[in-house]
């Protein structure tokens, strides 16, 4: 038994392929250059994405513990370290201590 091919329902005829359309008047085809060596573009999103990729891994226990010591006025810097040995060698030099 052969199946029969149903018609899709388009009430327009098929349009006739046509040959190639010429070029406007002055225009020319761009031919690339071929200087012997490849070329690649790579789109902003890929190196935004390269960028991601090579970023360390981000540890959710990690970052919970520290927002932990934040809100409790506890996580310490190095910053936090630097600013007050700079206060207690002040101190020092201008006999306070």
């Amino acid at each position: 038994m052969v199946n029969e091919i149903q018609p899709t329902g388009s009430s327009y005829p098929a349009d006739r392929v046509s040959g190639a359309r010429p070029n406007k008047a002055g225009s020319q085809p761009v031919a690339p250059k071929d200087n012997g060596e490849d070329q690649v573009e790579i789109s902003e999103l890929a190196l935004w994405r390269s960028k991601i990729d090579s970023l360390p891994e981000t540890r959710a226990e990690k970052v919970a513990a520290v927002r932990q010591e934040i809100a409790a006025g506890t996580y310490e810097t190095e910053q936090k370290w630097d600013a007050a040995l700079d206060s207690l060698i002040e101190e020092l030099n201008n006999g306070f201590v």
